[in-house]
């Protein structure tokens, strides 16, 4: 018998060789329109959280608080707080003559421990206040910036609140309140027109270090954009008290239809956060209202001593 010749394979037709050599160059292709159509997808759906920062308003988070109860109301933006709280030269226009039955109650001496305490009562209370910050307790220094995402004004003493530091000349002065202003920029986002100084502008204590410089600071603070307020009601928690004393001497002291009543929130004043709900029941049953000062608010003065 012959040998039968070896079987070779028959070489790929030419239509089968075009489809499969389509079909190995189509693959990639293919796969690479589905990836970039799910890519496309993916930045529509997040095409928000793409944005600038900056096209964004600023939330109570984003201001040093939190959003409470699932309240989403957007609070004042920082630029328009600024606008109306920042010392400005240009705005001199103060109110002197008019006042209404209200009480602005002011604390001196914070951030301390005390202070997110009383923040806590003011909130409970449903009341706004003022607090005059110095720089003692660097370790609180964020409680600044809680205290105004909250609703409250915030105004300077000076950066070390001391009489041997601020009042030794008009320079030594302003450079303690700059001092405390570049802070409080950092938080805040502003300076504040707002102030008080040390120990009132009815000081006497002042003298010692130098003669006459109250009646000198007086006139060159409005000049520079702040004002000062002083108080009309003390509650005299400077010195140790109970919160019996406080609320019984801050009603013997009330006089009057406008009162700005002086308290501290600086270290160790637990019993004027004890009687601060009392006191805000106080007023309002003698039907007060409650405000923090701003701009519209009748400036109060003491007289000057030095």
């Amino acid at each position: 018998m012959a040998d039968e010749k070896k079987k070779e394979p028959k070489p790929l037709g030419p239509q089968k060789m075009t489809l499969g050599i389509w079909v190995g160059m189509l693959f990639p292709v293919v796969l690479m329109l589905v990836i970039v159509a799910l890519l496309f997808q993916s930045k529509g759906d997040g095409e928000n959280d793409a944005r600038s920062p900056f096209e964004f308003p600023l939330t109570d988070t984003q201001e040093g608080g939190s959003l409470k109860g699932g309240d989403n109301t957007e609070p004042q933006s920082r630029k328009a707080v600024r606008g109306d709280m920042e010392a400005s030269p240009e705005r001199t226009k103060w109110n002197y003559t008019k006042g209404q039955k209200s009480v602005y109650l002011t604390f001196d001496g914070g951030p301390s421990n005390v202070t997110g305490r009383i923040l806590d009562t003011l909130d409970q209370c449903n009341v706004k206040a003022t607090f005059f910050v110095c720089y003692h307790n660097p370790e609180y220094a964020d409680v600044i910036a809680e205290a105004a995402s909250r609703g409250h004004s915030i105004g300077m003493l000076t950066y070390s609140n001391r009489y041997d530091v601020c009042y030794t000349s008009e320079d030594a002065y302003f450079a303690d309140l700059n001092r405390l202003g570049e802070k409080l920029k950092e938080k805040l986002g502003y300076v504040p027109f707002l102030i008080r100084f040390p120990g009132g502008s009815s000081n006497e204590g002042s003298r010692e270090y130098c003669e006459g410089i109250m009646s000198r600071l007086s006139g060159q603070v409005i000049e520079r954009g702040y004002q000062y307020w002083d108080w009309n009601v003390n509650a005299g928690d400077a010195a140790p008290m109970s919160a019996d004393e406080i609320v019984e001497k801050v009603f013997s002291e009330t006089e009057g239809d406008n009162i700005v009543l002086l308290l501290h929130d600086g270290e160790g004043k637990e019993t004027t956060a004890e009687a601060l709900k009392r006191i805000i029941e106080g007023f309002d049953a003698r039907g007060y209202s409650f405000a923090a000062i701003d701009r519209e608010t009748l400036v109060v003065h003491e007289r000057i001593r030095n």
